[in-house]
């Protein structure tokens, strides 16, 4: 496993720095559980309560792909979402630990069975363990209607702030690598999370904000605005779950107001529709595109740091990714 003094802010920094290509995050863990009913306010974490083993393997699939850094099925867990859902609280506070075992057990795996060069997939000549991340999704998650996408909600910075502390304070007991704050709308709830993590300044995040355009994020901020919002504990801020072809102009506009790491990881495009829980394209019609890889594998201006796919995207796109990225310095040699 990797070592403590790694997993601390100036670690994980370094971690990053180590390799001249970007650092390869997963994929949708949502759509990885191929077959799996996720259906309802709970989504992945009911995969969690019920297949825990479907849940692994998919972890499994996606370091097989070649993925550094698993994020956990915690971003929708809560122990107000639970109890919405006629769960109890402490079903909330198991699930959430269980999702970073889940990966811990994944990763532990892996390297049991990699050979002496690499873990299925990996492209170091010399093996680094991957990650854990521990996800953290914005309120707006366990409403269940697309807020994740608009922010706005009706609470104050101190019910924001409670939300937020009680499922931090588990994920920490279960000792991730990292957190990520991710698909936040909203750079008021950005500033609320990163408030809370002063509690536990060990603890490295990255942060990613959902976004209206490649301007702004969903609730209207611009996105540069993002950097502006940062504490000593983020190791890299961008975008998530958004349509692939924006990255480019998000990254850019973020790297002339920070010199923090990049981060990107986009859905395969759509609009979710919360009443039927599914993407919908332009034409109403249900997603059925591919992973936007062409748009995302030459990202060397400004260089993405770390890279992946959110929604819609599977282990075989994260595969397709791997082999298909350039290193940061702005070469062309692909990987292999």
């Amino acid at each position: 496993m990797i070592h403590l003094a790694e997993r601390s802010i100036d670690g994980l920094r370094a971690w990053i720095a180590g390799d001249p290509h970007p650092v390869l995050l997963d994929g949708g863990l949502s759509t990885q559980l191929h077959g799996t009913d996720i259906s309802g306010p709970l989504w992945t974490a009911r995969a969690i309560m019920q297949e825990p083993e479907r849940v692994r393997q998919a972890h499994m699939q996606f370091l097989q792909a070649g993925a550094e850094i698993l994020i956990t099925g915690s971003y929708q867990m809560s122990r107000e979402g639970f109890l919405r859902a006629g769960y109890q609280a402490i079903q909330a506070e198991e699930a959430l630990r269980t999702s970073v075992r889940l990966a811990r057990e994944a990763i532990a795996e892996a390297m049991e069975c990699a050979t002496p060069s690499a873990i299925p997939g990996q492209r170091h000549s010399q093996r680094r363990t991957p990650l854990v991340a521990a996800s953290i999704g914005p309120y707006g998650a366990i409403l269940h209607d697309g807020s994740e996408y608009r922010g706005g909600y009706d609470l104050s910075p101190g019910q924001l702030r409670s939300f937020h502390l009680q499922r931090i304070e588990i994920l920490a007991e279960a000792q991730p690598d990292l957190l990520v704050c991710e698909t936040i709308p909203d750079l008021r709830e950005v500033e609320v999370l990163l408030a809370a993590l002063t509690e536990f300044a060990h603890l490295a995040t990255t942060v990613s904000c959902t976004v209206r355009d490649d301007r702004y994020v969903s609730a209207g901020q611009p996105i540069e605005a993002l950097a502006e919002v940062v504490s000593p504990q983020v190791i890299a801020l961008g975008v998530n779950c958004c349509a692939p072809e924006l990255v480019p102009a998000l990254l850019q506009r973020l790297r002339e107001h920070t010199a923090l790491p990049l981060i990107a990881y986009p859905n395969a495009g759509g609009t979710w529709d919360a009443p039927s829980e599914q993407w919908i394209t332009g034409s109403g019609t249900a997603l059925q595109g591919s992973f936007g890889v062409a748009q995302l594998a030459d990202l060397t201006s400004p260089p993405v740091d770390l890279i992946g796919g959110c929604c819609g995207t599977d282990a075989g796109d994260i595969a397709d990714l791997r082999r298909s990225l350039r290193p940061r310095s702005g070469g062309q040699t692909p990987l292999r």
